[in-house]
């Protein structure tokens, strides 16, 4: 198989609110910039309050928008101290107008290869999921690059990656990504494998028996496709890939192992923006942003790379 390479973020941005999790964000964050010697950029999105109405309001909003601009710029420079005394040689602080899903196409989120936010943001309860219509999930449909969502202290590099691959490309992707992220971690690569739908099947009311050898078989072909990716994605690595499968409904599965592993990332691939994606591969994403206990990167494969990569069988 004839990958094209992947190299190492040189440009990570960080998005934060100044909550808690925009915090564990941030440190994860510097922890990457440092492992990767990548330039890193702070971006808080200031969406500014609707009251100002009345005579003058157009000069009444100017002088309110400076105001909470110096207001952010000031929040943010501790921040950036914090990233330049860790050992980032390269930060940059920007305030951005409007909500930040709204401005993913301006510099420096534009240019950046990795986009970092925290699972949870202002205001967010623990104990409550991630709803559909929140920043991170708005930016997860615009995003056109890799996102990582964090939910965990940094601490260190990650020491134990879990990698979930259905052979797409975009699995592929995810998978190749996350190496590059985490090249000293251990990686295991994760293939869940689902009871086969009564409609495999070529008769109607076929036995039990016929279903079972259908579901053995199933299970044969993907256990040798995936030792045969893990083989060949360990290739010039110190660490070679954990092929493991499991049979079972995959949004259970996943979550499952990752807790057993003591996972503290998992890496998925991701379709397009569309609320149609969104409701089919993506549903597991969105799942793992809401329920995983740790981080979780979703990548993206875009239509030029998708063309650079071969299917899986």
């Amino acid at each position: 198989m004839n990958m094209p390479a992947l190299r190492p973020p040189a440009h990570i941005a960080v998005a934060t609110d100044f909550s808690p999790g925009a915090a564990l964000a941030l440190d994860r964050a510097i922890t990457l910039a440092v492992e990767h010697s990548a330039g890193l950029s702070l971006v808080h999105a200031l969406a500014l309050p609707s009251w100002r109405e009345g005579p003058r309001a157009d000069l009444r909003h100017a002088l309110d928008e400076q105001v909470y601009v110096d207001a952010a710029h000031a929040l943010l420079e501790p921040l950036a101290r914090q990233a330049r005394d860790a050992g980032v040689a390269s930060v940059q602080v920007s305030v951005l107008p409007g909500r930040l899903h709204m401005q993913l196409d301006m510099a420096p989120l534009a240019g950046a290869d990795l986009l970092v936010m925290g699972a949870r943001g202002e205001g967010a309860l623990p104990e409550l999921p991630l709803r559909l219509g929140s920043e991170l999930h708005r930016c997860l449909q615009r995003w056109p690059g890799p996102l990582l969502a964090v939910r965990q202290p940094a601490g260190a590099a990650w020491q134990r990656v879990l990698d979930a691959t259905d052979f797409s490309p975009q699995a592929l992707h995810a998978v190749r990504t996350a190496l590059k992220l985490a090249p000293l971690a251990r990686h295991q690569l994760l293939h869940m494998l689902a009871p086969p739908p009564a409609s495999w099947l070529p008769l109607p009311k076929a036995s039990e028996t016929a279903r079972d050898a259908l579901a053995r078989e199933a299970a044969v072909d993907a256990r040798h496709a995936l030792e045969s990716l893990a083989a060949e994605l360990s290739i010039g690595r110190e660490r070679a890939l954990v092929p493991m499968l499991r049979e079972g409904r995959p949004s259970t599965c996943l979550l499952e192992v990752a807790k057993s592993e003591q996972a503290e990332l998992i890496a998925l691939g991701a379709l397009g923006g569309s609320r149609l994606e969104a409701g089919l591969l993506g549903s597991l994403g969105l799942h793992a942003l809401a329920e995983a206990p740790c981080d979780v990167l979703l990548v993206r494969l875009s239509g030029s790379e998708a063309g650079l990569l071969p299917a899986l069988p």
